[in-house]
């Protein structure tokens, strides 16, 4: 049976180093922080020619590029998911005029066979 000890516990306690603070906030964080704001500018302006160039929805843009860049199996999972709980509370989309000037349906979702970006894309394993 051990005792327990009722030594106390000692912490060492450290002054505050604000000049190495300083050399992180001038030479490390500032730095990131101008070629984030950069960078930031860059996907702005992009998201923007997406938007006024190609006339798309930019959420709805923004969406399908994250999806495009995620697993089969966790886009699979979100679509379901969205479709589903689209379908549940009744939400759809609607024919448009463009629709009814081409003669056409509103669009339907696509449903794709194999791999969701191409099965030419996926890797085999022997």
């Amino acid at each position: 049976m051990t005792k327990k000890s009722d030594a106390p516990i000692v912490t060492q306690v450290l002054a505050p180093d604000f000049a190495k603070m300083k050399r992180i906030f001038f030479n490390d964080i500032q730095p990131s922080v101008e070629r984030n704001a950069k960078s930031r500018g860059d996907l702005s302006a992009a998201w923007k020619a997406v938007e006024d160039d190609c006339h798309c929805n930019k959420r709805a843009a923004k969406l399908l590029f994250k999806l495009s860049n995620e697993s089969e199996e966790t886009r699979d999972d979100f679509l379901r998911t969205l479709y589903g709980g689209m379908k549940a509370l009744g939400i759809g989309i609607s024919q448009d005029l463009v629709d009814k000037m081409n003669d056409e349906d509103a669009p339907t979702m696509p449903i794709v066979e194999g791999g969701g970006l191409g099965v030419d894309q996926l890797a085999t394993v022997h």
